[in-house]
């Protein structure tokens, strides 16, 4: 035995500690024989000093980008022994040459390689080492202990069928558990729910989950244009994305927006400036002509009419456009609009959605109280989630469930009912042993109601309030025997409890 071994032994029992190996680390990267040919046409040079001599013809069949940037003429006075720059690190460009080339292709052993070339094969149009290395991210070496990082990894790229592949081992675990979060950024809301009903309802297929038909949105219809946009005497023709033509004056579009006064300014010629007999000046304004007209009606001083009057989908459409535009005089109406009372009590889930993907955060954070009402996971109209991602989804179901166990702590709490006579001695269903049992089920009832719909309204129950009334355990006999004691005492109550979870539901503490 080597006296070094020995000595280690020693100390290592003396001390009751385990011998470790000091740490390995990869070699040194060199680049591989076969990207080192003296006789190569071209040296590529990596983003870390590296070069490969290469053959031009394989890079041209191999990457679409450099056969586009061999197809262009290099300046005469180029020198045609500079290396040309790849900024890829030497270790990416050498394995993705290995799968442009025809030799042995690598085993690759760690997840974070595969998607590191995925990423670069993708940048640089490499189409052959892309269709090798999807293979590679869902076999079962990496598929078995990474699923929900491939399937986010799949929802990012939009491969379909890696997706498909690694969504049910992906479901195992819940996806909306806190350690899991840093997978979800690449998600869209439906990615994650789409692992979610894997949990949940099982033996449908995901559209099952939803309704079969969208509800009826009113569509935009392209109206034609009128006085006063359609004025023989404008200096300017506004063209829409459907081809609308609005004759109408320079001077209100440059006052009511800096980005139409600025595509008038790159449209106007040097000599149109004044004059009968200057051209018109036109510009393209891409958007649809409904929305170009609803948007003139603010622009111009005219008569308007109610916002309520339009489909959710339209006032979302024009107050999108108007924010884009820059459109000042139109953004405050249309967003007290959006967040009127009766829309976010019907739509409040598609109006939280748009309002995240808009980067409105005052009105996201309104239109949230009310998308939890319901629980979000079991809204059954899937158009309502295009506009979220899995974070904006995810952040709405935990504010459901911190609000719930807010709820559910003000009713312990909060739930002192007395009861006249302790117990009814009359009746001989009630015993000692009953009483608490009841009112620990009434607890549970009434917990279960707010879960289903996070509103008050079950309170206002007249069933609900003769049972918070005249005690949990009572029933029709008690209640008519009672005698009215204690009535006061315990409105009360149902007041001071009623109160406390309008505060919590309304998000004004938690």
């Amino acid at each position: 035995m080597d006296p070094t071994d020995t000595i280690a032994t020693v100390t290592a029992q003396m001390f009751d500690t385990k011998i470790t190996r000091a740490p390995t680390f990869p070699p040194a990267f060199q680049v591989s024989a076969p990207f080192r040919n003296p006789k190569a046409d071209l040296i590529v040079k990596s983003s870390d000093g590296f070069e490969f001599r290469v053959f031009k013809a394989f890079l041209s069949e191999g990457s679409i980008v450099f056969a586009n940037m061999f197809d262009h003429p290099q300046p005469c006075n180029s020198d045609p022994t500079e290396p040309v720059p790849w900024p890829e690190p030497g270790r990416v460009i050498d394995r993705l040459l290995h799968y442009i080339y025809p030799v042995i292709k690598p085993t690759l052993l760690s997840l974070d390689e595969v998607i590191r070339l995925i990423r670069a094969a993708d940048k640089w149009q490499i189409d052959v080492a892309v269709w090798m290395l999807r293979q590679d991210l869902v076999a079962p070496r990496f598929l078995n202990l990474w699923p929900l990082r491939i399937y986010a990894f799949a929802c990012e790229m939009g491969y379909m069928q890696e997706k498909t592949a690694s969504a049910a081992k992906a479901s195992v675990d819940d996806p909306c558990d806190p350690k899991f979060r840093s997978e979800l950024k690449s998600m869209s809301a439906l990615d994650l729910l789409r692992l979610i009903k894997l949990r949940t309802d099982k033996g449908k297929t995901f559209e099952q989950c939803f309704e079969s038909k969208p509800p009826p949105y009113a569509i935009d219809v392209s109206p034609v244009p009128t006085t006063p946009f359609h004025r023989t005497d404008a200096d300017l023709i506004l063209e829409t994305s459907d081809g609308t033509k609005f004759q109408v004056f320079k001077l209100f579009l440059r006052e009511a927006s800096p980005r139409l006064a600025e595509l008038i300014k790159k449209s106007e010629s040097p000599h149109n400036n004044s004059g009968s007999s200057a051209p018109l000046v036109e510009i393209q304004w891409m958007e649809p002509s409904a929305t170009v007209t609803f948007l003139l009606q603010y622009i111009y001083p005219l008569e308007r009419g109610p916002l309520s009057a339009y489909s959710l989908d339209q006032v979302m459409a024009f107050l999108r456009a108007a924010t884009v535009w820059q459109i000042k005089c139109a953004i405050p109406l249309l967003k007290t609009e959006l967040l009127s009372p009766t829309r976010l009590a019907t739509q409040g889930l598609r109006i939280y959605g748009f309002c995240c993907a808009m980067g409105l955060d005052a009105e996201k954070s309104i239109a949230s109280v009310y998308a939890i009402k319901k629980d979000p996971l079991s809204h059954r109209r899937k158009e309502d989630f295009h506009q979220m991602t899995s974070v904006d989804l995810v952040t709405l179901v935990d504010k459901r469930n911190q609000c719930l166990s807010a709820v559910r702590v003000a009713i312990d709490n909060a739930w002192v009912l007395p009861i006249s006579g302790g117990f009814c001695g009359f009746h001989s269903h009630h015993s000692p042993f009953g009483m608490t049992k009841p009112e620990d089920h009434f607890k549970r009832y009434l917990a279960s109601m707010i879960t289903g719909d996070m509103t008050t309204h079950a309170l206002a129950s007249p069933g609900v309030l003769a049972r918070l009334m005249w005690g949990s355990t009572s029933c029709k006999d008690c209640m008519q025997s009672d005698g009215g004691s204690h009535c006061g005492e315990r409105e009360q109550l149902i007041a001071n409890l009623k109160a406390k979870l309008d505060s919590i539901l309304n998000q004004k503490t938690m």
